[in-house]
């Protein structure tokens, strides 16, 4: 079975989450900074991904009301991660700062994706069905970074 582009985005949730774990651990402050800088833009292409690639999409063809208000609350959500984001780069240096947002970003991450998967993708899944979604995954990348992209597909065993 190939993944359809909600495939694809719930597979970037779990390697940001894995990259922001990876952060959490990094002791020295060069390879923090590295980490974090990597963690920042992988987040942005993801969340420029979904904005230019489902959201206008399935706003497009939504059934309801409620669920037109979902994408406007997951572009208010990207908004304010990038702007968490944001605040902590003038503090790669200091240990405690990064991981005291680390944990907060990580939080708030988590509760943005649950959002995203047990609320807004089935928005989409209703509005767009099936085959729309499998033609919009031909345009976003199996990785959430540019610098890592490759367009993959995965079938069932």
């Amino acid at each position: 079975m190939t993944v359809d582009v909600l495939g694809l985005f719930e597979l970037h949730h779990q390697r940001l989450l894995r990259s922001m774990e990876e952060l959490a651990h990094a002791r020295r402050p060069a390879r923090r900074t590295e980490l974090f800088q990597r963690f920042q833009t992988d987040l942005r292409h993801h969340f420029r991904a979904e904005e230019r690639v489902l959201f206008p999409r399935a706003q497009e063809t939504v059934l309801t009301r409620g669920d037109a208000d979902l994408f406007v609350r997951g572009r208010a959500e990207h908004s304010e991660q990038l702007r968490l984001l944001e605040s902590g780069t003038k503090r790669l240096e200091d240990a405690s700062a990064i991981s005291v947002l680390v944990f907060h970003v990580s939080r708030e991450l988590q509760q943005h994706f649950r959002f995203e998967e047990d609320r807004l993708f089935p928005a989409a899944r209703r509005a767009l069905g099936r085959p729309a979604l499998l033609k919009l995954a031909e345009g976003v990348d199996a990785e959430p970074s540019t610098r890592r992209a490759r367009r993959i597909t995965v079938r069932a065993r």
